[in-house]
């Protein structure tokens, strides 16, 4: 739960690219089937997940060209959803992986946000995606764009000695260096520190330019 609300939760891979509408149904078709079946089963739920199953299963045409169907069919589901647990949180995971039908259905979700009952919330690695697509999430109606910045020196430190207790500065310092405070490439190198079972002491620094990642 996100500050209350229920999430459905989703998240690409570099396989969904080739498949039409993968993402899109992996994020709500599991949801819909739930609430459609059980003692409290929701007859509408059942309806959307048949549409949006009928609607989308090998579905080549672009949402330009007969795609109303694709949209009403998701904010079918959407709206079926919301009856069965109210306002919820719609979020997806490394959208720069996902097939363009389901990031342009998306787009349409993020334009109506304002009407439907739900916060929708993409992360999207930048410079991997249509630069069309990226600006189309970032016009939507209410978007808040949030951009992950670089760990300061404190996060570093603070981070280096939560995953190697004894770090000295110097230690901390050139982890801080050769990955430029990002935080995934931080947490790669501590993982290979780690793995090496290389000691936390001055010494070590030398070796953490061999062991950065590229």
């Amino acid at each position: 739960h996100c500050a209350g609300l229920p999430v459905v939760r989703g998240r690409a891979v570099d396989l969904d690219a080739s498949l039409p509408f993968s993402v899109v149904r992996r994020l709500f078709e599991p949801s819909l089937r739930s609430a459609g079946r059980g003692s409290g089963a929701d007859p509408r739920a059942e309806r959307a997940l048949n549409g949006l199953t009928t609607r989308l299963r090998g579905s080549t045409a672009p949402l330009a060209d007969g795609g109303t169907a694709a949209i009403d069919a998701v904010v079918d589901g959407v709206e079926a959803l919301a009856d069965v647990v109210g306002p919820m949180v719609v979020t997806l995971d490394d959208g720069q992986w996902a097939d363009a039908r389901s990031l342009r259905l998306l787009c349409y979700l993020a334009d109506r946000a304002a009407e439907l009952p739900i916060v929708l919330a993409v992360a999207l690695r930048r410079g991997e995606l249509d630069d069309v697509l990226v600006a189309r999430f970032r016009a939507a109606a209410g978007a808040r764009v949030l951009e992950p910045k670089e760990l300061s020196g404190e996060g570093v430190a603070r981070l280096v000695a939560r995953r190697l207790p004894g770090a000295g500065p110097e230690l901390t310092a050139a982890c801080g260096r050769v990955t430029g405070g990002n935080p995934f490439l931080l947490c790669e190198l501590l993982a290979a520190v780690e793995a090496a079972g290389i000691a936390a002491s001055p010494e070590a620094a030398a070796r953490i330019e061999r062991l950065a990642p590229r």
